[in-house]
């Protein structure tokens, strides 16, 4: 009987397990990180234990989309570049990714370096669940062409800056945010905590990365594993004499900026996010689970009779 209770029991817990979760990773790979024709930039999504890569499709003709993000509301948004007819006359667009396709949608614009107090690069964005805060490293930033955070409007993608620091030194710029309000930020070889309220930044060690010329590698993407916790990102070569800007998916360790590389992304890969992604999982129907019952019950009748026979024996 015993036995037929804890049968019973596991039953009832398997049949309350209806659901499990996938991780989903995606990158966006950029068109202008090359000496070559401009070219739309284009979705990936990637094994985050492998690094084994498959591309969905171009992002919707947007040329430098460098950051990824998902929204509370579904929407997968980045940034990506919309620059102005003289070579130095950067901006800063926002736009909405089809996730399944890679179809890109204008929603507007963060910023122009010709407008004071805007940015004309938003090199990476990420989304605080607790403020409901939109964040994004800022560079090129008017009036005297210095590196911002800023927070960006989920609807408009209008930009502005958060304090009066300058925390962001040079290449890469990835930001991410943990569960617990921390804004990891990466510039060039410095891995550094930002405030969220004044941009005041806080050095917390060099990046360490185990390749050749790790000087001139830079972390560009960041982004918080859902399930584990880890702070992955993503790395471009960006040695001059490079003829391709080899990229990697790292891990980093937020204790020290130490990473593990993780393999080889597409050349040019900058924007990441994972998304987690609900599957089915078969359980007992309620009419299974009312058969199971009565099939158990004949066996513990049974059982019951089996007993009484020995006694009266």
């Amino acid at each position: 009987m015993r036995l037929i209770l804890i049968i019973i029991s596991s039953l009832l817990v398997s049949a309350t397990i209806a659901e499990a979760q996938d991780v989903a990773l995606f990158i966006s790979v950029r068109d202008d990180c090359v000496d070559s024709p401009a070219s739309p930039s284009t979705l990936y999504i990637v094994n985050p234990s492998t690094a084994n890569s498959k591309a969905i499709g171009p992002i919707g003709g947007f040329l430098g989309v460098t950051s990824l993000e998902f929204l509370p509301d579904g929407r997968l948004v980045g940034t990506a570049n919309n620059d102005g007819p003289e070579q130095n006359l950067r901006k800063a667009i926002f736009i909405e990714i089809n996730p399944d396709t890679g179809a890109g949608t204008l929603i507007g614009e963060v910023g122009d370096e010709a407008n004071d107090n805007e940015c004309g690069r938003a090199p990476d964005i990420t989304y605080d669940s607790a403020t409901n805060t939109l964040f994004a490293t800022g560079d090129a930033c008017t009036p005297s062409s210095d590196d911002f955070l800023q927070t960006i409007n989920q609807m408009t993608g209008k930009g502005t800056s958060v304090g009066t620091y300058d925390p962001f030194n040079g290449r890469g710029n990835g930001i991410a945010i943990s569960d617990n309000g921390v804004i990891f930020v990466t510039a060039s070889e410095e891995f550094i905590t930002v405030d969220p309220l004044t941009g005041n930044p806080t050095k917390i060690g060099d990046i360490q990365i185990s390749v050749e010329n790790d000087e001139d590698v830079h972390v560009n993407g960041l982004a918080f594993h859902p399930i584990t916790g880890e702070l992955y990102g993503t790395t471009i070569d960006q040695t001059e004499t490079a003829s391709e800007k080899s990229s990697k998916l790292i891990i980093l360790d937020t204790g020290n900026g130490n990473t593990t590389i993780v393999g080889d992304l597409p050349d040019c890969t900058d924007g990441l996010v994972f998304r987690i992604i609900p599957r089915n999982v078969p359980t007992l129907s309620e009419w299974g689970l009312i058969a199971m019952a009565g099939v158990l019950g004949i066996v513990g009748l049974l059982v019951l009779a089996l007993r009484r026979r020995k006694v009266t024996a």
